[in-house]
C-alpha cells in the first residue's frame, strides 16, 4: 500500500456539484497512484461509501465536534486535500482552519485543491484566518480569478496556481455532433442575495420547449437547502404552459452527468450544471445568482451574463441558439487547464509554517470567542 490521502470538503452533504468534485479527485488519484489509500471525511459516511470507490470514510468534523475516527485517520495520512468547491467563505472558515491546523500538527502535507473563495467581509479576524490557513499549506490551487483576488485581498501573498474546477475534465469527451434525447435539462435554486424571476424564467422555458420541440426536465442538484431545488422547480413548473417533469429519484453526480450528456440543452443556475454541460459539449445557458457563477460564465466565453433577477426570454433563447454563448475554444482551454493537478508541490518555509500555525491558533480562538459571546440571538 502506498501513501494515504484524506479528502476534505463539502462531501456527503447532498450537493451534486461537490459529489462530482469528489468523484473526479478520486479518479485523478487512482490514475496517478493506484495503490494510494484514500480516506474521505463525509457528513454522510454511508452515502459516500455507497457512491464512491474509497478505502475508508470517516465523519466530517463539525463546529464543536472532532470525531475520534477522523483524528485517528488524520494521524495516519501523508496528505490532506482541502477542496474543491467554494470552501473558503465566511461560513465554517474557522472549522476549516482547525482542520488545517491539526493536519499540520500531525505533519501531513496540505494541498488546497481547485478551491473557490468568497470575499471575506465580516471581520479582520476572518482575513487573518484565511491568510494563515493558506500559509500552512504546501500547495494552493484556486479555481477562478475572482477567488484569487479575494484571497489576495485577505492578505495572502504566497504562491498559488489558477486551476479550474476539476469537473471540467472529469468525463470522457463525447461526440459533440451525436444526437441527444430531445430533453431540456433545467437546474434551478433559491438565490442567496437576489430574487429569482419565476415568471420570466417560466416564459423562457416555454419558448425553449417550443423552439427545441423538447420537454423540460427539472434536475434538483441539492436537496438540503431551504427551500430545496425541488421546491423551486415546482414553483417554476406551475407557471409554465408547456409540459415539464421534475425528476423524482435521487440525483447523484452520475445521474446528473448522464442526463446532461444526452440533453439537447441545459439551462442551469447551479454552477456544476454548467460545468458538467461544458465537459460534455452540451449546449448550455447559464443563469447567474452570485459572482462565482458570472465569473465562470465569463471564463467560458459568455459575452453577456444573464442574472436570475433580470431574465429576458429573448436573451435566453438567443444564447440557446449559440449567440453570445459558451466558446468551444475556451471550453477546450479550460478542460486542459483543469487536468493539471496534482502535478506540483512547493516547499514551505519552517519559520513561515511556525508563525502561521501560532497566528492561526490565536485568530481562530479569537473568532470562536466572538461567536460565542457576541453573536446576536
Amino acid at each position: 500500500m502506498g501513501k494515504c490521502i484524506m479528502l476534505y470538503g463539502y462531501y456527503g452533504m447532498g450537493n451534486v456539484g461537490d459529489e462530482a468534485i469528489l468523484s473526479t479527485l478520486i479518479d485523478r488519484i487512482r490514475e496517478s497512484e493506484d495503490d494510494t489509500r484514500i480516506v474521505v471525511a463525509s457528513l454522510d459516511p454511508q452515502h459516500t461509501r455507497d457512491n464512491h470507490p474509497v478505502d475508508s470514510v470517516v465523519p466530517r468534523p463539525s463546529v464543536g465536534s472532532l470525531s475520534f475516527n477522523w483524528v485517528r485517520e488524520m494521524s495516519k495520512a501523508d496528505e490532506i486535500w482541502i477542496g474543491g468547491g467554494g470552501l473558503f467563505s465566511n461560513v465554517d472558515l474557522s472549522l476549516h482552519a482547525v482542520v488545517i491546523w491539526i493536519s499540520n500538527a500531525f505533519g501531513a502535507n496540505i494541498r488546497v485543491v481547485c478551491a473557490g473563495a468568497a470575499e471575506v467581509s465580516d471581520a479582520y479576524s476572518q482575513s487573518m484566518i484565511l491568510k494563515n490557513m493558506l500559509n500552512l499549506s504546501d500547495s494552493v490551487s484556486i479555481r477562478d480569478p475572482l477567488s484569487i483576488q479575494n484571497i489576495r485581498d485577505a492578505g495572502y501573498t504566497g504562491p498559488l496556481q489558477q486551476i479550474p474546477d476539476p469537473v471540467f475534465s472529469s468525463v470522457i469527451e463525447s461526440d459533440c455532433s451525436s444526437e441527444s434525447n430531445s430533453k431540456i435539462i433545467v437546474s434551478v435554486r433559491k438565490p442567496n442575495n437576489r430574487i429569482l424571476d419565476l415568471n420570466r424564467l417560466a416564459d423562457s422555458l416555454d419558448e425553449l420547449s417550443e423552439s427545441h420541440d423538447g420537454e423540460v426536465l427539472f434536475l434538483p442538484f441539492d436537496t438540503t437547502t431551504k427551500p430545496s431545488d425541488k421546491e423551486i422547480s415546482r414553483e417554476v413548473a406551475k407557471k409554465m404552459t408547456t409540459d415539464s417533469t421534475i425528476y423524482r429519484g435521487e440525483v447523484t453526480h452520475k445521474v446528473a452527468s448522464s442526463f446532461i450528456q444526452s440533453a439537447d440543452l441545459v439551462v442551469g443556475m447551479r454552477l456544476h450544471s454548467v460545468i458538467l454541460a461544458a465537459s460534455h459539449c452540451t449546449p448550455v445557458v447559464g443563469i447567474a445568482y452570485e459572482n462565482k457563477c458570472s465569473i465562470h460564465l465569463q471564463m467560458l466565453g459568455v459575452e453577456s451574463v444573464i442574472w436570475c433577477d433580470n431574465i429576458s426570454p429573448s436573451s435566453i433563447v438567443s444564447q440557446s441558439s449559440g449567440t453570445g454563448s459558451l466558446s468551444p475554444d475556451r471550453i477546450s482551454e479550460i478542460k486542459a487547464a483543469s487536468s493539471m493537478f496534482p502535478s506540483y508541490v512547493y516547499e514551505k518555509s519552517k519559520n513561515r509554517s511556525l508563525v502561521a500555525s501560532l497566528s492561526l491558533l490565536i485568530w481562530v480562538s479569537y473568532a470562536m470567542i466572538i461567536r460565542i459571546f457576541y453573536t446576536d440571538e
